[in-house]
């Protein structure tokens, strides 16, 4: 795909991979399944854990049935007659409807924080640090039967949706769409963490840059409608929504914003509780592990903002110049490698430190992030520890671990915290 950049990246409701969407479930398959029947009738069919959920279009409560073993595999376009037998028993289970029009496999990295709907629910129950508007076009924009396939999947199975490299799970996304009518039409949260993949592809209407950022999404919650016009007036300036897949939200504009959508039902003012962060970022030479944990990671627009935001405040408090160190900038390795940061004590070099915007992991683990292998390369030919530092975590790699050894949130830094990290690098508390 030719590398454009002046039109906005989109999501796509349907995106998520030839290997997500299937024709057929096959025999002795396993991970989970949803599986999506023309009826209004949806399903979860975990094949790991030999559990079948159903939910029927009028009644919102899922009906739930331990497997003992399949006899009868769904298959996309044929009419749904999926025989189980239950556990413990010797009955066979039929269940019959309508024409399956879908059948996607449930990405496995969405099933490591438990169950997928407490999963869901528990971000959803959670003010978001940060507010975000996405933005999308009418190749992108949903119809009722989508909603209705990502609702009863709860966790919004394959949906996923470009996004800033620092968005945080629980964060809150207004989704605006340029075309056809330039609004705001649903809201919905964040549920990993922003993983970077060229080869997604971008569903909209002309050609995007493929080299984006990707999140999954809760379930859409639609709002009245908010116009580009009324957007400005919110955010009080001048809005340019092409070039640019994402724009934070400072928690003023997001006031404006519910406000102006007057009373909310139940289930917007659950996805709209007001953001947490602190947008107002204090005098870089101010900050103090107060104002290091109140800020805003979407207040940070690039990387050197969250080295002078985070970085160094952070270091300074980790390791004082009253107790002999001192920190450079750009420190060169043997091999011509530069990390952003070096700790010295005294002349001893002690460790390395990089920073990021964001560290791409989605909802895997840290291990074989390219931005953790970087930090971890510039450790092993130290022979030192280091620090991977990006908008909301503190990572600690050791050079003679494959993994990181440990991760620190920002937001909820302490001074155990403080004296952790400085205990790591330089081993001195």
């Amino acid at each position: 795909m030719e590398r454009i950049t002046e039109d906005p990246p989109v999501g796509d409701p349907s995106e998520g991979g030839d290997d997500l969407i299937v024709a057929e479930i096959v025999p002795d398959a396993v991970g989970t399944w949803f599986i999506s029947v023309e009826d209004g009738t949806s399903m979860f069919l975990d094949l790991d854990q030999q559990v079948l959920r159903v939910a029927h279009e009028d009644d919102p409560d899922m009906e739930h049935f331990e497997l003992e073993s399949v006899l009868a595999w769904p298959a996309v376009g044929e009419p749904l007659a999926l025989e189980v037998v239950e556990f413990g028993g010797t009955d066979v289970l039929v269940l019959e409807g309508g024409c399956i029009d879908l059948i996607i496999r449930v990405p496995e990295e969405l099933l490591v924080a438990g169950d997928l709907l407490e999963a869901a629910q528990e971000l959803c129950e959670t003010p978001p640090r940060n507010a975000w508007l996405l933005v999308g076009d009418s190749a992108s924009m949903p119809d009722d039967e989508d909603l209705a396939a990502q609702r009863a999947a709860i966790e919004g199975g394959p949906w996923v949706w470009t996004c800033p490299k620092h968005i945080q799970p629980g964060d809150l996304v207004f989704v605006y769409f340029v075309e056809p009518e330039k609004a705001v039409r649903f809201v919905a949260r964040a549920l990993t963490w922003a993983e970077f993949d060229p080869t997604r592809g971008v569903n909209s209407i002309k050609k995007v840059d493929p080299h984006q950022w990707w999140t999954f999404l809760s379930p859409f919650v639609p709002v009245d409608s908010i116009s580009f016009k009324q957007l400005e007036e919110h955010f009080g300036h001048k809005l340019i929504l092409r070039g640019k897949p994402t724009h934070y939200v400072p928690p003023r504009a997001f006031d404006r914003i519910v406000d102006g959508l007057g009373e909310l039902d139940d289930e917007q003012a659950l996805i709209l509780q007001r953001p947490v962060g602190n947008d107002e970022l204090p005098p870089a030479g101010e900050i103090g592990l107060a104002e290091l944990t109140e800020m805003a990671a979407g207040a940070l627009n690039t990387e050197s903002m969250v080295e002078e935001y985070v970085v160094e405040p952070l270091l300074g408090l980790a390791f004082p110049a009253s107790d002999g160190f001192r920190i450079t900038r750009q420190h060169r390795l043997e091999s011509g490698r530069i990390p952003d940061f070096a700790v010295f004590n005294g002349d001893e070099l002690r460790g390395l430190v990089e920073a990021k915007l964001g560290i791409g992991r989605g909802s895997g683990p840290l291990a074989g992030c390219p931005e953790v292998e970087q930090i971890r390369r510039y450790c092993q030919e130290a022979g030192l520890p280091g620090l991977l530092i990006d908008a909301n975590e503190i990572v600690l790699v050791s050079p003679d671990e494959d993994e990181p050894v440990g991760y620190l949130d920002r937001v909820s830094l302490g001074d155990a915290g403080i004296t952790e990290i400085a205990g790591f690098l330089a081993a001195t508390r």
